[in-house]
């Protein structure tokens, strides 16, 4: 059990890495804006209950970087819309 949630927080944290580097390296993609949005969202909802089975302490710092990763995923995809939706005329 704890390897899934040690795979689940490197996929969290490697998801926010990959969401700068894409934005800075491609700002014109609209596909590209919107994957690391949808990988944080997966990673995200898969690591909160996960965090939820373990007793730990270390359950509740991975259910935090689940949570984490959620809402930056959200904000992110509402971002990717917002000016999507700004930019057309």
């Amino acid at each position: 059990m704890d390897i899934f949630i040690f795979i689940g927080g490197c996929l969290a944290v490697a998801s926010i890495v990959l969401v700068i580097i894409l934005y800075i390296s491609f700002p014109h993609r609209k596909f590209i804006k919107y994957l690391p949005s949808i990988i944080l969202i997966i990673a995200g909802i898969a690591l909160v209950p996960l965090s939820l089975l373990t007793g730990r302490w270390t359950g509740t710092g991975v259910g935090l970087i689940g949570l984490m990763a959620f809402i930056l995923g959200v904000v992110v995809l509402l971002i990717c819309v917002i000016l999507d939706t700004a930019s057309k005329k």
